[in-house]
């Protein structure tokens, strides 16, 4: 994934100048951290949405978007990773939704008093800026002149230069559709740059950028929707104050040629609100207010302007503008007719119907839903789309499926879910021997959020772990005398004393009399001296992680497994080792780099499974069939469209095939985290499904 936005220049020059001894009015900096997965984040950001607009004189707010919790998919997050991480852990953030003003304060929603607390400081420096954007090459540069009113004290002094973006319509996990203020990057990182100064002096930092979209999220305008953040801030840990911030929208940047006018229903001729207006070929977009009215700049020129909404046929118009122009332009758009998407998600082991199953159609404004007692779902939705709808079980594998609707049709789409054993309904039959506890997520006892769901094994679901223990986790046997492939996959979240304290996994096949240590994919990254010296993992990082292990050497045993968590002397209260989302795979088919056919009965039809596992690192098997003989095509694209890397691209005869990608572009080099697009392509159809790589 691209890199929302990238620094091209970076330029500092120390200009002496006589400024008069005067003090600036301080504008207060708030940087809040959230997520689109976070539900207490919802209430938050409202509470900012409200206060903000009237206090943007006084303040200046960018929202740090975070990979918690669980799946850890926010989009705006995987777009700038460094970054946000960069910026949550300098404030030890360890829960969302959190808010700090002016780098000391940690404060409330909205912050009130903290914002009239800091405001009652003069600041020591002032900051002005200016600049340019070009629309049609798509680069900008801004000159922020950082003066100094004041000799005052200071440890480490930095300038910190960030873009934010306001109206982003992207739905999570928590439900909130549109989002401002997000931190869409921080030129040229995070760390921002050192500088001294003194009374009379002012420092000119000169920032060149570009902009880009967001895979995956619906922005409704760059520049319209785009600012400017900067501050200075002494970032020594005993310090952490902001002295001073500033912002500007970038549309002060952009010339002031425009269109404006409403944009209606054509039957009812009610305004329609969140419409998509931009001009074909360039960067100038905006979205409809509330009334349907909206305001768009661009060069003056003659122009094709697109309007574009979920639900209604796209209109485009030619208009030409003049220099300093304001023209109207009204227009009214026509809507898709409705369809009905309906189906069943069940228990793909036996077909019985699952029940009370969360179901929501990504990245269109449509209510999720959840099914009836008998399984079954349905949707009204506007027909001429292909909707990506993801489907979530308690112990079952999340699946992601897109679905092409016509108009005016009724489509019936199955989902038979796989069991995976992620602790939600049972403790999953696993037996603790000493600390192991199973329960709910705990942030005082291991990780804030589960995996998958609410609840996971924890070495001590309430605290830290004891010190000088030795303590089993058992699980049930399992069968593998019937399977020709075996993988095991679980997730684990350490915060553990490195290199003393951790665990490993152990393999039996004769009831637990004997156990064998098993290595993960890649190997142990160390030994734990809790373990007697032998190879284990031990880390404080306290993110979850997907572990592989490869069971080809015990095909036709039945097995069960061991963790073994071993500490020595815990005296920083690390909290131990949490794991969730046990998933033992077996199957007929041999995932390789080139198709395998498996199977002898010839498919009836072109399917493309939901690869397997999901969520992975690094590697996922990709399942198709193929009825008949044909020319097909197996390919991994972004969100945005772009190709990362074909796996198959040839002739294949009829049968079951499954291929293997490792998460690497066509040039062999790692792709980022985030959600991923798998298409299969014959000579008559195209099937297309969602993965997420979760590093």
């Amino acid at each position: 994934m691209r890199k929302t936005l990238f620094m091209v220049l970076i330029l500092i020059l120390m200009v002496t100048l006589f400024v008069p001894n005067v003090h600036a009015e301080r504008i207060v900096l708030l940087e809040m951290f959230t997520s689109t997965t976070c539900p207490p984040c919802v209430s938050a950001n409202a509470a900012m949405n409200t206060w903000y607009p009237d206090n943007d004189d006084i303040s200046a707010l960018i929202r740090y978007h975070v990979w918690w919790p669980s799946p850890g998919n926010d989009p705006f997050y995987l777009a700038n990773t460094a970054e946000a991480q960069a910026r949550t852990n300098y404030y030890g953030v360890n829960g969302v939704p959190d808010i700090f003003a002016d780098g000391l304060l940690d404060a409330s929603f909205p912050p009130i008093s903290q914002v009239a607390q800091r405001r009652a400081v003069d600041p020591p420096v002032d900051i002005m800026v200016a600049g340019s954007y070009d629309v049609d090459n798509n680069v900008g540069e801004a000159t922020i002149t950082v003066s100094a009113l004041e000799d005052f004290n200071y440890n480490d002094l930095r300038f910190f230069f960030v873009i934010t973006e306001d109206n982003c319509v992207y739905t999570g996990t928590n439900g909130d559709p549109v989002h401002h203020q997000v931190m869409r990057d921080m030129v040229p990182n995070a760390n921002g740059e050192s500088f001294d100064i003194a009374d009379g002096e002012s420092v000119v930092f000169t920032r060149s950028f570009s902009l880009s979209p967001v895979p995956g999220v619906n922005e409704t305008g760059i520049p319209e929707n785009t600012n400017v953040v900067c501050w200075v801030q002494d970032v020594a840990t005993n310090s952490r104050e902001v002295h001073q911030a500033a912002w500007v929208p970038l549309m002060e940047l952009v010339p002031a040629a425009a269109i404006e006018g409403y944009v209606t229903d054509c039957a009812n001729e009610e305004g329609l609100d969140v419409t998509n207006v931009y001009v074909e070929g360039t960067g100038y977009a905006t979205i409809t207010d509330e009334n349907g009215f909206y305001h768009l700049n661009a060069e003056p020129g003659t122009h094709t302007v697109v309007f574009e909404r979920f639900g209604y046929v796209t209109h485009t118009q030619e208009v030409t503008l003049a220099e300093d122009d304001l023209l109207p332009v009204d227009v009214c758009l026509n809507a898709f007719g409705q369809s009905t998407l309906t189906g069943t998600v069940s228990q793909r082991e036996n077909g019985n119907p699952i029940p009370n199953a969360p179901i929501e159609l990504l990245g269109v404004p449509i209510n999720s839903t959840v099914t009836d007692e008998n399984g079954v779902y349905t949707f009204s939705v506007p027909g001429g789309y292909t909707y990506e709808v993801s489907v979530y079980a308690d112990d079952r594998e999340p699946v992601v499926e897109s679905v092409t609707v016509p108009e005016n049709e009724v489509v019936e789409h199955n989902f038979p879910m796989r069991f995976v054993q992620s602790f939600e309904a049972t403790d999953g039959g696993f037996d603790p021997n000493r600390l192991w506890e199973w329960g709910d997520a705990n942030a005082g006892g291991g990780a804030e959020t589960a995996y998958l769901g609410m609840k996971y094994w924890s070495t001590n679901i309430d605290g830290a772990y004891p010190s000088n223990q030795r303590a089993d986790l058992v699980t049930p046997e399992y069968s593998l005398t019937q399977a020709n492939a075996a993988d095991l996959f679980y997730a684990h979240w350490l915060d553990t004393n490195e290199g003393w304290d951790g665990y490993n996994l152990s393999i039996s096949t004769n009831g637990g009399d004997d156990w064998v240590r098993i290595e993960p994919e890649g190997g142990y990254p160390g030994s734990v001296i809790g373990l007697s010296g032998q190879p284990g993992f031990s880390s404080d990082s306290n993110v979850w992680e997907m572990v592989h292990y490869d069971l080809t050497d015990y095909l036709g045993e039945v097995v069960q497994f061991r963790f073994r968590f071993g500490s020595t002397n815990n005296n920083r209260n690390y909290l131990g080792v949490c794991i969730d989302y046990f998933d033992l795979q077996t199957d007929v088919e041999t995932a390789v780099d080139e198709p395998q056919m498996t199977g002898i009965a010839i498919p009836q039809a072109l399917t493309l499974s939901q690869n397997v596992p999901n969520p992975f690192n690094p590697n996922t098997k990709i399942h198709f069939a193929l009825p008949q003989t044909q020319h097909i095509n197996v390919a991994i694209y972004a969100l945005n469209g772009q190709l990362v890397k074909t796996l198959q691209n040839g002739v294949l005869s009829a049968g079951d095939y499954t291929v293997t990608w490792n998460g690497t572009n066509e040039q062999g080099v790692p792709v980022a985290s985030g959600t991923y697009i798998y298409r299969l392509e014959s000579n008559a159809e195209i099937l297309s499904k969602t993965m997420v790589l979760l590093k």
